[in-house]
């Protein structure tokens, strides 16, 4: 996939689950047509909304400490939420364009959560952010936190799936709906219409509870 390295998981496959947009930028606005396209054992599935203005500031995070600096400020420690959920947290280098990943379906994406594996580490999840995140706002309110936590809800349910907690299938079925219900709920909390629009359109069906991302605001931030 242009722009997004994958790993292997453990039984066979690739597997990207991506929160992203097509920006077509214009001065310190621009109306970008937001889309996800998740690529699930070899099937590409994009979808294309309508567009809606956003601000960019052009602030762009420079490196993994920046970020981490602002993970550990606005979220909770970052070296715990990697041990937690078994998993890394790093700015993209992959492919970048105006400091965005850009999808295979050529759109800009906002983070990626993809399976790794490791001689030491075994297996594990990647949680990649676009640089470019740091500086997009909606009605005034930086989309960096729902970003981060919308990957870490993949990167949780990873886990359980590594731990026997959930199946695959479940995961493929459910992990997008999830981090959606997640999105959507943080962006109603701060009247991010658009934002909230395009999270509800992705919520496609009714998730097992035990998947659900309330655990993680037990330990952290993620409002």
């Amino acid at each position: 996939m242009l722009g997004v390295s994958g790993s292997y998981s453990q039984n066979g496959g690739w597997s990207y689950n991506q929160m992203g947009v097509s920006i077509s930028q214009s001065g310190m606005s621009f109306s970008p047509s937001v889309g996800v396209s998740t690529v699930l054992y070899g099937k590409e599935y994009s979808y294309l909304e309508a567009p809606n203005d956003y601000i960019d500031t052009g602030e762009r995070f420079k490196d993994n400490k920046e970020l981490h600096a602002q993970i550990n400020a606005e979220i909770g420690n970052t070296e715990s939420i990697q041990n937690d959920l078994n998993t890394k947290i790093v700015l993209s280098t992959s492919v970048l364009k105006n400091g965005w990943m850009i999808g295979s379906n050529g759109k800009n994406i906002f983070g990626v959560t993809t399976r790794s594996f490791g001689l030491f580490s075994g297996h594990r999840s990647k949680i990649s952010i676009s640089p470019g995140v740091k500086g997009l706002k909606e009605n005034g309110k930086s989309l960096v936190k729902t970003t981060i936590v919308h990957e870490m809800i993949h990167a949780y349910h990873y886990n359980m799936y590594l731990n026997g907690k959930i199946t695959e299938a479940q995961y493929n079925a459910y992990t997008e709906s999830v981090a959606y219900a997640y999105s959507l709920a943080y962006f109603k909390s701060y009247g991010m219409d658009f934002s909230a629009s395009n999270a509800r359109s992705h919520i496609t069906t009714p998730y097992p509870v035990k998947m659900s991302y309330r655990p993680l605001s037990t330990k952290y931030n993620i409002w």
